[in-house]
């Protein structure tokens, strides 16, 4: 029983001595310990503790993101695990979601929602002639990432309020892509329209290790004049008026 009581108190101890670290010891400390100097990663007005905290602006790679708030669950680093709550409430990006990393190095997320331009999907869709508006609203139920590749992986894209402009301007509606982490390994999904100016057949992608491949056939619903301008910058035309979409890629930067 001694022995018990013994362990009981050294808990105990261990979990006021966690509290009085991360909650007594400001948050920036944490951050120019933890990021150095030349970290692609930067957070300014950095307030509150590792616990709980707030970061004013977050810049990745110099592109300025948005401010940050981060809720830290003590108890999990008992576990050796770190589990956080993200809530990021930028004007151009925002999201939230829950990120949980273990022993093994393999990072989990849950429930994360985020916002983003859907400039983004520029790197994707080669068409330097039209300039892609809109936004992306991506939606991960659940993702396991080992070393940053997707051992499990369930979510959407939504392409909001899609849109191009430039050497020809048309509205689109809504994009929607759906995608998870195959039996075979490989990430595949189906893209489909929601009913709006631009007709989606048979979109489909998968992505791997060896790079991503899409492929979509692409129509002018009810003949809409200014999308069947845009297709002509969107694939190859087709003899019956469609625009066949196809794409191989290698993901690594890709993105912006």
């Amino acid at each position: 029983m001694r022995v018990v009581k013994a362990l009981l108190v050294l808990f105990l101890l261990l979990v006021i001595g966690l509290a009085v670290v991360f909650h007594g010891v400001p948050a920036r400390a944490w951050v120019a310990w933890l990021l150095p100097s030349n970290s692609a990663l930067e957070l300014e007005g950095v307030e509150g503790s590792l616990v709980s905290g707030h970061a004013a602006q977050v810049r990745w790679r110099g592109r300025v993101i948005g401010p940050v708030n981060w809720r830290l669950h003590p108890l999990a680093l008992v576990e050796q695990r770190v589990q956080v709550d993200l809530d990021l409430q930028g004007d151009v990006y925002a999201g939230k979601g829950f990120v949980d990393v273990g022993r093994d190095q393999v990072i989990r997320l849950r429930d994360v929602s985020l916002r983003l331009p859907a400039e983004h999907l520029a790197g994707l869709i080669d068409t330097p002639a039209l300039q892609l508006l809109g936004y992306l609203q991506v939606g991960i139920e659940t993702a396991e990432l080992n070393h940053l590749f997707p051992t499990a992986l369930r979510g959407q894209v939504v392409w909001k309020d899609a849109a191009v402009m430039g050497a020809a301007q048309a509205e689109f509606g809504e994009v929607r892509m759906d995608f998870e982490r195959g039996a075979d390994g490989r990430v595949v999904g189906e893209v489909h329209d929601g009913g709006g100016p631009l007709q989606i057949e048979q979109g489909q992608f998968s992505a791997d290790l060896s790079g991503l491949q899409a492929k979509a056939r692409l129509r002018a619903r009810d003949g809409n004049a200014q999308v069947q301008q845009a297709l002509a910058y969107i694939g190859q035309p087709q003899a019956d008026g469609s625009s066949l979409f196809e794409l191989q890629a290698k993901l690594i930067g890709n993105s912006p």
